[in-house]
C-alpha cells in the first residue's frame, strides 16, 4: 500500500491485533476456548462477546 493513502480503520484494526498477537502468540483467545469446549461435539461454539 502507497505511503501516501491512509488505511482504512479495517487495516488498522487488524494490522494492530496482528501486533498484538505477535507480542504473546499464546494470549488469551475467547474463540479459540470456545471452540476447545465444544468438539467435537455439535454444539454451537460457546464463545460470547462481553
Amino acid at each position: 500500500m502507497p505511503a501516501d493513502k491512509p488505511s482504512s480503520p479495517a487495516v488498522e484494526s487488524l494490522e494492530k491485533e496482528q501486533a498484538e498477537q505477535a507480542k504473546d502468540p499464546t494470549a488469551h483467545d475467547p474463540l479459540e476456548e470456545g471452540l476447545e469446549e465444544t468438539f467435537p461435539a455439535s454444539d454451537p461454539v460457546s464463545a460470547t462477546r462481553t
